[in-house]
């Protein structure tokens, strides 16, 4: 009797159909980011067909990384900064061909996780997550396993068909273990305690550790990461229960065998029917390296990190606390964040929005950032960080942009 499975297709991965024209510019991409706030890709369209992919993150990273990134980006076409060779697949694709594509043709590249466009003999059906297909994957084995388990029990007075449900819980298992050790992606499980369970090689590699030493010793989350694991995984379920379809990465610092700490984003997963906890390393960050989560404040040099940059760590991470940001004449001005909200700021006599303008502008000095220091008042209202930063980044493109005017003329 063979096992109990739930198939599925490419087309049950489809989550969005968001399509945009590719002579749209990048500042109405970013107003449509905004008013689609769960959306995270569209495919792109030109008068020949499907010309590629943007995505939220992408284009943020894109924008954030230059000074005058915007101002340099907002009147181009979107076609300037898509992904020009996204996986597309046909809806005919079986779900272990589409598992052999992703594994050949982004294993060792950052856009892993980004949709995949989905189409039928060349018509755009929509876009397929890939978080939906390795969640569904796992779901899938792990129900294979389940259904196997009772089989045996079953049939345990009959050796034959007891000897085709192992070989096939093997070949299940066998599915499995090559697509988590394979993946170029690090990934490491826990269970339900918070104690390890196992680890891929990737994982295995970036952190030093031996994956017999790590079962040997009790390891848990906390011997692995520092920065706040335990609450990050608390917020983590609060998130999933109010945005089931989104997906969240939080800033953690990696504690490596030789003692060191490496700053990493990380996604997190926990599987309903067996309770396991799964991180994901998304990507090591070397501003996170600088950055001790078992000490209570971080400071530095405005010359080693922009305002903007320690902004965006912080909203993203999640962060509660002051950020004091003194300028070479002496001058300062503070920032108030409330668990990655920026909800304060003042500078020179100002507050709210003109006085996190003027912070934003600052490129010479020093900075403090003071952990569970809160507000003593919003100033600045929202719940859109990430899109109040990129507006400021605008003005100051925009306002730059004039100066640089009136110096050509005079």
């Amino acid at each position: 009797m063979a096992p109990t499975t739930t198939t599925f297709t490419v087309r049950d991965l489809i989550n969005s159909n968001a399509c945009l024209e590719g002579s749209m510019l990048v500042r109405d991409l970013v107003a449509w980011f905004k008013e689609h706030p769960f959306s995270e890709f569209a495919a792109v369209f030109d008068p020949n067909g499907i010309a590629g992919l943007v995505g939220r993150e992408n284009l943020n990273a894109r924008i954030a990384s230059n000074k005058y990134g915007f101002s340099v980006l907002a009147d181009k076409p979107i076609l300037k900064v898509m992904t020009e060779s996204p996986l597309m697949v046909d809806a005919a694709t079986s779900v272990p061909e589409l598992v052999t594509h992703l594994l050949n043709e982004r294993q060792h590249s950052n856009q892993f996780y980004d949709d995949i466009i989905v189409h039928d003999q060349g018509a755009f059906l929509g876009l397929a997550s890939v978080k939906r297909l390795i969640v569904r994957q796992m779901e899938t084995i792990l129900e294979q396993n389940r259904s196997l388990q009772k089989q045996q029990a079953a049939l345990a007075q009959k050796n034959q068909e007891l000897f085709e449900a192992h070989m096939s819980l093997d070949k299940s298992q066998s599915q499995f273990k090559s697509f988590f050790e394979n993946c170029s992606i690090p990934i490491v499980v826990f269970d339900d305690m918070h104690r390890f369970l196992k680890a891929n090689a990737r994982f295995i590699k970036i952190s030093g550790h031996a994956t017999e030493a790590l079962s040997e010793q009790n390891t848990n989350t906390e011997t692995l990461f520092a920065g706040g694991i335990v609450t990050m995984l608390e917020d983590f379920k609060k998130m999933r229960a109010e945005f089931a379809d989104r997906r969240f990465t939080y800033f953690l610092n990696l504690i490596k065998n030789d003692g060191q700490n490496v700053g990493c984003e990380v996604s997190c997963e926990v599987d309903h029917a067996t309770k396991q906890i799964i991180i994901s390393i998304l990507r090591l960050t070397d501003a996170l390296q600088k950055m001790d989560a078992s000490q209570r404040n971080f400071s530095g040099d405005l010359g080693e990190f922009s305002v903007i940059d320690l902004a965006q760590m912080l909203v993203q991470s999640r962060k509660t606390g002051e950020l004091t940001l003194v300028q070479q004449d002496g001058r300062s001005g503070v920032i108030y964040l409330d668990k990655g909200l920026i909800v304060h700021a003042l500078a020179n006599g100002q507050s709210g929005r003109p006085a996190l303008r003027e912070l934003l502008a600052i490129e010479k000095g020093n900075f403090l950032f003071s952990y569970e220091i809160a507000a003593t008042e919003t100033s600045i209202p929202g719940s859109d960080p990430m899109g109040l930063l990129m507006d400021a980044v605008s003005e100051l493109d925009e306002s730059t942009a004039d100066e640089d005017d009136v110096l050509e003329i005079v």
